[in-house]
């Protein structure tokens, strides 16, 4: 019997008796959701293991910032500790380096009180050796006259011991210190002990025109006077009426504070700057009141220089005295032969040698200064000049018309405000001391000082061509051949002892000669110890041992 036929519509049908359900085919559909959703099961599962594993790290990195937060707070407090430390360390030093200052301040002012008690030892040897040389008949040429407490009277004394002395005589005038009156007394017993030296003299800070300059300046007051003269020093001078190229070049070289500040005493060799020019003033007074009272006549030369100078006198009595009149009696030369071309001229010509002359570049301002510590030469007539009252009238004549020249329009531009201080009758040397001790503060250095009056006073001849001593020289030599350049430069005066003895860019001449490099040839030196000056005399004295006195 045949089955029954299925029916092809319907969801069931039979199987060997047993009804079944027939399995629908899948589509794409379904395999499309299927595999949907095992996708987003295994991204589901991967982004969530990724996700531990990243709270993982985060977890580790917030415990990583705070162990290094801790650590952190450790260092600041370790830091914080040493600071305190530190300050303490600080405050110690402080304590030290305020007990330090008071010691020095102690030691300061000891070293202080033993200076004064000192200087006023040395005034009271200085009264006595001049009473117990004004007490004495005869002439002691081992004295030294301490400028302060001498008077005219001492002049009258002169070795009458023909023999043994010079025809010529020469005066030395030193500038030193109470604090070394030994260096003074080694000069005057070595190369001063020469037979042609008459009177040596000696100005100390006493011979100031404030004398406690010494002990009451302190580092602010220099620092004021450098403000002054360096810092406003054109101000200083326009209130003077004397701003000009002159002191326009002196406001730009006037000492700084650093420069001091390397000295052993700024004070000291702030208050000497004016000790050169009033000492020189008091001794030309003496000079003209010896000769009213006792017609004592000038020295033949006077030397100016340091308590550090040595000059070899046998060679100034040679070549500024002895050689010079030989010349002028065997030629018969004229005076204006001898006052215009004779390149030493005899001590009846005015005449004022720097031993080392220094010179500014001609394309700054044509001046030249005497350095001072190379001594500075003046012959009889230029003493003559500077003692000679001038009044400045319209009878005036040679010398002071020149002199009273200065003041005209046509030289203001030369002029440091010492007319101010100028009355008819004084000598230049009066003026001169005026103006030191008037002039506050200072602004210059004591060579400026002297070098001006001399230029510009008509105190020293006019320089005369000295290139010709020097045929192995160029003409265009700017040292050997200065002196024929400056035939129009009226106030060139200054001669350099020893032509050629000179700082201009380089040292030439006896500019040399300083410290060990003096010797028995030397004219003159400088920076020169007891020991040096004793050396170099005794060189010298072995040349000409007649010539010098034994007084060491």
């Amino acid at each position: 019997m045949r089955p029954p036929p299925q029916k092809r519509g319907g969801a069931q049908f039979e199987i060997n008796g047993i009804n079944q359900r027939r399995k629908k085919p899948l589509n794409l559909q379904r395999i499309f959701i299927l595999f949907f959703i095992l996708t987003t099961t295994v991204y589901l599962v991967f982004f969530g293991l990724l996700s531990r594993k990243i709270l993982g790290h985060y977890d580790d990195g917030l415990e990583s910032s705070k162990l290094s937060s801790d650590n952190t707070s450790s260092k600041i407090e370790d830091l914080e500790r040493i600071l305190i430390k530190q300050k303490l360390e600080l405050s110690e030093l402080k304590e030290q380096l305020k007990q330090q200052t008071q010691d020095y301040e102690k030691n300061l002012a000891d070293a202080q009180k033993k200076i004064k008690e000192k200087s006023l030892t040395d005034t009271a040897k200085t009264d006595n050796k001049l009473t117990s040389y004004n007490s004495k008949k005869g002439y002691d040429p081992s004295k030294v006259l301490y400028l302060n407490v001498s008077d005219s009277s001492v002049l009258k004394d002169r070795d009458p011991d023909g023999k043994s002395e010079s025809k010529y005589s020469i005066d030395v005038l030193t500038i030193g210190s109470i604090h070394t009156i030994g260096r003074a007394e080694t000069q005057a017993k070595t190369w001063a002990s020469h037979v042609s030296r008459r009177h040596f003299w000696l100005a100390t800070e006493y011979d100031d025109p404030e004398p406690s300059c010494h002990e009451t300046l302190t580092w602010e007051d220099i620092e004021a006077i450098c403000y002054h003269c360096k810092r406003m020093g054109l101000r200083f001078w326009r209130e003077r009426n004397a701003e000009n190229e002159l002191t326009t070049n002196w406001h730009n070289l006037f000492a700084h504070q650093d420069w001091l500040k390397q000295k052993d005493n700024p004070a000291g060799w702030m208050c000497a700057q004016k000790r050169f020019v009033a000492a020189l003033s008091k001794l030309l007074a003496t000079y003209r009141e010896a000769r009213e009272k006792y017609s004592i006549d000038l020295p033949d030369y006077l030397i100016m220089g340091d308590d550090d100078t040595y000059v070899n006198l046998e060679i100034v009595e040679e070549m500024l005295l002895r050689t010079p009149e030989k010349e002028v009696k065997d030629t018969n030369m004229t005076f204006d032969e001898e006052l215009n071309t004779m390149v030493y001229p005899t001590k009846n010509t005015p005449v004022v040698w720097a031993g080392c002359r220094v010179r500014h570049p001609q394309y700054i301002i044509q001046d030249t200064i005497p350095y001072g510590g190379y001594g500075i030469l003046f012959s009889k007539a230029s003493l003559e000049r500077l003692i000679q009252p001038i009044y400045c009238n319209e009878t005036r004549t040679g010398f002071e018309w020149e002199a009273c020249e200065h003041w005209t329009p046509t030289y203001a531009n030369w002029s440091i405000g010492e007319k101010e201080y100028w009355e008819p009758g004084m000598s230049i040397s009066d003026l001169m001391g005026t103006y030191v001790s008037n002039l506050n503060p200072f602004c210059l250095h004591s060579d400026w000082a002297i070098g001006y009056f001399v230029n510009h006073f008509n105190i020293s001849r006019h320089v005369v061509p000295t290139g010709h001593l020097h045929p192995d020289k160029a003409p265009d030599d700017k040292i050997y051949f200065y002196n024929d350049q400056m035939g129009d430069v009226k106030h060139a005066r200054l001669h350099a002892f020893h032509d050629g003895s000179e700082i201009y860019k380089r040292h030439e001449g006896h500019c040399k000669k300083f410290k060990k490099r003096c010797d028995s040839k030397a004219g003159v030196c400088h920076e020169q110890s007891e020991g040096l000056m004793e050396k170099t005399y005794r060189q010298v004295k072995a040349l000409y041992p007649k010539k010098y006195r034994h007084l060491l």
